[in-house]
């Protein structure tokens, strides 16, 4: 399949993605929702895309709505999972066959909801409806922005949340402490308690996240990348990458960058209504 040129804005809609046999793409959200939500995503699995069964490291809460095959698993039901913030990697069970969608959030955007709540069974609904209808992406982004506004009602919004700045390249915890008028002390308990991580830690699963964006491209510098993202050299950033991915960045590189598949970061313009921001696809004979 030929990929659409990346000017287009049919190409930024995610609809062409849905042909490969297995992709991960992130999708800004709603502008009313950006205080909150860092990023939307839909995935299509059968097996590649999480073929080495790793569980990154990861600075969001995670609200995720599954679909699996019948095929792989007849007894399989779709489930709804709330992931919190973690650190370090681990080891999945099993690969994945079937879809995915979810939202991650700012950890303080609310405690981890009961998932028997009608959001959750209403988008769960919905989402099922849609991948018997084959509805567009467009639809589907809609569906979990409806989500979140019904979920949000019930949540503590709040914006500005310091766990966000902190997440910027080369931020230190006293320099922000000073910032916002706390002392080091107040202000490491304070992201603790919102994020269930150290603020070190926070920041570096932050920051590793980032790193999981850049290193895919195409034509990325690993040394370019860690200067970008506030790592002190190439070395600590294949450290912190080995440590929150269980692989290196060249590996990971050499994987999404033609071995396994192909990513590509799509440039945000606010002037346009496209919101694909990250895809990362297997090619056809994969599947």
């Amino acid at each position: 399949m030929e990929v659409p040129t990346a000017h287009h804005d049919k190409v930024q809609d995610g609809d062409w993605l849905f042909a490969f046999p297995a992709f991960y793409a992130e999708f800004a959200p709603l502008r009313q929702h950006s205080n909150v939500v860092d990023h939307l995503y839909v995935m299509k699995d059968c097996g590649i895309m999480t073929a080495d069964q790793r569980a990154f490291a990861s600075p969001f809460m995670e609200i995720a709505f599954t679909f699996r095959n019948s095929s792989q698993a007849p007894d399989s039901v779709p489930r709804v999972v709330v992931v919190e913030p973690c650190f370090g990697h681990r080891k999945k069970s099993r690969a994945f066959h079937g879809w995915a969608f979810g939202i991650r959030t700012r950890p303080s955007a609310c405690r981890p909801p009961a998932t028997d709540l009608p959001p959750f069974t209403g988008c769960q609904s919905s989402l099922a409806q849609a991948l018997h209808d084959k509805s567009s992406c467009s639809d589907i982004l809609d569906i979990l922005d409806r989500f979140w506004r019904e979920l949000a009602l019930q949540a503590a919004d709040r914006p500005g949340a310091v766990e966000h700045v902190l997440g910027a390249p080369h931020t230190d915890v006293t320099g922000l402490a000073t910032r916002f008028g706390q002392s080091t002390r107040t202000l490491q308990r304070r992201i603790k308690t919102s994020t269930g991580l150290p603020p070190k830690r926070f920041q570096s699963v932050e920051r590793f996240r980032r790193a999981v964006q850049e290193v895919p491209v195409r034509n990325a510098k690993l040394s370019a990348v860690a200067g970008d993202l506030g790592f002190s050299d190439q070395a600590h950033l294949t450290r912190e990458f080995q440590r929150h991915a269980g692989l290196s960045p060249g590996a990971f590189q050499r994987a999404w960058g033609g071995f396994r598949g192909q990513a590509v970061r799509f440039v945000q313009d606010l002037r346009s209504p496209t919101r694909l921001r990250v895809a990362v696809w297997a090619p056809e004979d994969r599947g």
